[in-house]
This record gives C-alpha cells, structure tokens and sequence, in this order.
C-alpha cells in the first residue's frame, strides 16, 4: 500500500469539527491530494470514485470535518470483499493504515512486500467437477523481516480487505473458485496487480534495450523521453507499490525510481502520484 499524506484542505480548517462537508467535494479533494487509486490495494479508480469510512463500510449520509482523518478512496472489489462492517475506534490500531503508517518501503523490514508466485488456479463446476490452471499472480503478504507489531497490522489489513481476492486460500496457497463466480470476474485485484508486474517488467526491459543503442548515448534525451512514458504506463496501470518493487530489484536506482515514481507537486504539478509519504520510505533491498 502506497503510504500518503492526507492533510486537511485548507478550505476546511475554519469549519467546526461537526460541520457537514460536500461528499462530492471530500471526494475530489482525496482525489487531488492521493491521487485516482484505491488507497488499499492500490488499482486505478478511474471513474469509480468510492469514499471509505475506516469506522464503516457505506460511507456516511453526511461527512464531517472530523471524519477526515478516517476517509480514503476505495475501489468497489476492495469495499464489497471488506470482511467486517464497521470498526471501533479502539480497534482502529489494530490495522495498517496508508495514511498513517508506514505501509511499504524499498526496505528489508517494510511491513507488506509484493511477490510474483506460481498458484493452482481451481474452478469449481455445478456437476462437482474441477478445473485446474497453473497460474502466476502477484500476491501482497506480510514481510516476516518486519517488525512483530508491523506483521500483526498487515496481516489483519490484508484479512480485512481480502486483498488477494476472497477465493485465495493463504494456507493451502490455492485460488478455488465456483464456476459462476469465475464467469462473473467478481474480483480482478489479483489480475490487475500482476499486469501491472507485466508492464513494469516490460518497461525495465525496454530501459535496458534503449540504454544499449548507440544513438542513446549520443542523445540522452532518449531515455528521459522513455523515462516519462513509463510514468504514464504506470500512472495508467496503477499498483505503485508493484511498480516500486520490481524497479528497485531489477535495477536498484535511486535517482531513476525518484524521478519516475517520487515527484511531489511542486517538482511537477501534473504528477501522478500525488501525496506519497516520502518520509515513510527507507531505501535497501527487499
């Protein structure tokens, strides 16, 4: 989970803490300060713009000033799958929170970590027979070399949020799904992931390639020009914390993953990764 600021509007801090706000204006200020993507599992919004109260799962009849510090946009597969209807607010600790921990980092103990594995995809028919496909998905899990307090949030987090589809066994590590479900496509979390693993795959390949022409060492604009479409892909693909992961492995460059994934608003105001924490990433091998 890509880890975000999300400070109060300036529009809003002369309201009272009960003051109603605009459920359509809340939702275009998160838009404005996180960006187009579900705050949990990370898949671009487009135009299915979904507010998320932590406390429940319909967002409120009317939104107050201080239900700001509970509200982030949420896709649908994220909302619908969501395995408890409300929290308490002393419950609220228990879980890792994007805009307020540190959720994921280019680091050995980030408390969740993104890998590409190899799974039995089953498909369950009406006359009790099955189906199954090998299948290659990119799945988000709790980093064991983070801390136990860290571990113990992430794993409820991901419970929570069935954020490996709700027909994915953790135990067995199996995909098991009816047949009519499968027809439905009711969760494509998992397949968005893994093409986003694809296309950032691709792009460190074509990096690689470009790099390796004679004509881009004499023009280096090149590869700046590359640079910026992969930003586009990404911005297009969504999953930044896929993207994040396999850059760094593949290629482990500060600079190129900075300027790529990392740009705040005032370096480029057209950026499309707006409000990452950059003060809750730390920098060594996953």
């Amino acid at each position: 989970m890509r880890p975000t600021h999300k400070p109060l509007p300036d529009v809003y801090r002369d309201h009272h803490a009960d003051d109603a706000l605009p459920m359509g204006d809340v939702i275009t200020k998160l838009h404005d300060i996180c960006g187009e993507y579900c705050a949990y599992c990370e898949m671009r919004l487009g135009g299915g713009y979904v507010l998320h109260h932590k406390l429940q799962r319909q967002p409120p009849d009317a939104v107050r000033k201080a239900d700001w510090p509970h509200l982030n946009l949420i896709c649908y597969d994220c909302r619908r799958h969501k395995t408890r209807d409300s929290l308490t607010e002393d419950e609220l600790d228990d879980y890792l929170w994007p805009d307020q921990h540190p959720s994921f980092s280019l680091h050995g103990h980030s408390p969740l970590r993104y890998l590409l594995r190899p799974v039995p995809y089953v498909i369950h028919d009406f006359d009790g027979s099955e189906e199954r496909i090998d299948q290659e998905f990119v799945f988000v899990e709790v980093n064991p070399r983070a801390p136990p307090a860290l571990q113990a949030k992430a794993a409820k987090t991901i419970e929570l949020f069935q954020l490996n589809s709700p027909h994915y066994d953790a135990d067995r590590h199996v995909v098991s799904i009816s047949r009519e479900d499968h027809m439905r496509i009711p969760c494509h979390r998992l397949q968005q992931r893994t093409l986003a693993w694809t296309r950032a795959k691709g792009s460190v390949s074509r990096i690689r390639q470009m790099r390796a022409l004679p004509e881009a060492q004499e023009h280096p604009g090149l590869v700046e020009m590359l640079r910026q479409q992969v930003n586009h892909t990404a911005h297009a693909t969504g999953n930044w914390s896929v993207w994040m992961t396999h850059f760094w492995q593949e290629l482990g460059e500060k600079d190129l993953i900075k300027r790529t994934f990392l740009e705040t608003a005032e370096e480029n105001p057209g950026f499309h990764f707006p409000g990452t924490a950059h003060d809750r990433l730390e920098w060594e091998a996953l």
